[in-house]
């Protein structure tokens, strides 16, 4: 107050939306003015991922501090995460219209300080119950019965890597023939290529949180044509680039795993290689590379690329110990020794979409695996 005239009249706080976590593993609450639906954070205590259990539109009091906030039109939605996590969350929708309509009104600012404050307390008044979290009692399993439900577990499991890694292909999938012979409009183009990119978004951003992952764009991603080719736009896979061991790579690739050299292409070379010659396989096409030491001899005749002025980007300057190249039609595998007794191993890495396999290699020997995923 001041000590000689009027004071200055008081100004309405910020309505602010805050979403409330509560962590299902060591019971810690928490708030945030970032929660989104769908979106979790990790809990300060345990580390924890929790997701939000309820979304408030609350003000700081006259001294702004927000300790004593209260909910105006309160409305709490379903993380859809409980039944997975073994938790029953018990939620309740107790929201009038007069409330949802005075949220609004609040928002759209048409409501006086005074009007929203006479609503805060009656709406006070009525007591809202709050999110409790109940841990379903753990029952002893016979060993049959932990076999069976291993089983299933695996089953599962393989499923959902086989609906993952088949977004993950190429990345983005070759339109259909007839799409592309159909007459459409010019924006066509675009809206068949949001689809699948938020399902590989989808697809990385799940297989980010557990290892690093590396994205090499291929010949149908939204990347540059000629090689090499450039690491795809971040802002392609906003969910996916959360994640620190999410890392944009170019084609071709190089790169070290615990001393242990790999290079890579997405497979253009090896393709334009067996479109000049006869009988020839693609485990010998990339053997050819690895002796040429070229990893695109074709180019610029038949490959796209960009041209250099200096050195040759495509030469190998020093032997790698692994070779690889993408979207092949079968897996195929060869150990190559060199006259130095440099050992490479090449891996010809099928396409999931079309057989369902991915290539296993110890980092130890250089031995390949393959895995198949059958639904």
């Amino acid at each position: 107050m001041l000590r000689y005239g009027r004071a200055p009249p008081y100004r309405a706080p910020t309505w602010t939306r805050m979403a409330f976590f509560g962590c299902q593993a060591c019971a810690h609450r928490w708030r945030s003015a970032r929660g989104e639906a769908g979106v979790y954070q990790k809990c300060k205590h345990c580390f924890e991922p929790c997701y939000p259990t309820e979304f408030r539109l609350v003000a700081p009091n006259k001294d702004g501090n927000m300790n004593k906030e209260t909910a105006i039109g309160h409305n709490m939605e379903l993380c859809g995460k409980c039944d997975e996590l073994g938790y029953s969350c018990q939620y309740a929708l107790d929201d009038s219209d007069e409330d949802e309509d005075t949220t609004e009104a609040i928002q759209a600012g048409s409501v006086e300080w005074e009007e929203a404050f006479e609503h805060e307390l009656t709406a006070a008044t009525t007591p809202t119950p709050a999110v409790k979290f109940k841990v379903r009692p753990e029952k002893r399993l016979s060993q049959k019965e932990r076999r069976k439900l291993a089983k299933e577990q695996e089953a599962a499991l393989r499923a959902q890597l086989a609906a993952q890694l088949a977004a993950a292909d190429d990345d983005i999938a070759k339109p259909a023939r007839d799409v592309l012979l159909e007459p459409v409009k010019k924006t066509s183009a675009s809206e068949l290529e949001v689809k699948p990119l938020q399902q590989l978004d989808l697809v990385l951003s799940s297989l980010t949180s557990t290892m690093p992952v590396d994205i090499l764009p291929g010949a149908w991603d939204p990347s540059n044509v000629m090689l090499p080719q450039q690491p795809l736009a971040a802002c392609l896979l906003p969910h996916a680039m959360r994640f620190a061991t999410c890392s944009l790579v170019p084609n071709p690739y190089a790169s070290s795993i615990d001393g242990v050299t790999f290079v890579g292409t997405s497979g253009q070379p090896v393709d334009s290689v067996l479109q000049c010659s006869l009988g020839q396989t693609p485990i010998e096409a990339l053997e050819h590379l690895l002796l040429w030491r070229h990893l695109a001899p074709t180019a610029p005749d038949i490959l796209d690329c960009y041209p250099s002025p200096g050195d040759d980007v495509f030469v190998l300057d020093t032997c790698p110990h692994v070779l690889f190249a993408g979207n092949q039609p079968s897996f195929a595998t060869k150990l190559v020794t060199g006259p130095q007794q440099q050992r490479t191993r090449l891996v010809c890495v099928p396409s999931f979409a079309s057989t369902g396999t991915f290539v296993l290699l110890n980092l130890k020997d250089l031995s390949v695996m393959p895995v198949t995923l059958t639904l």
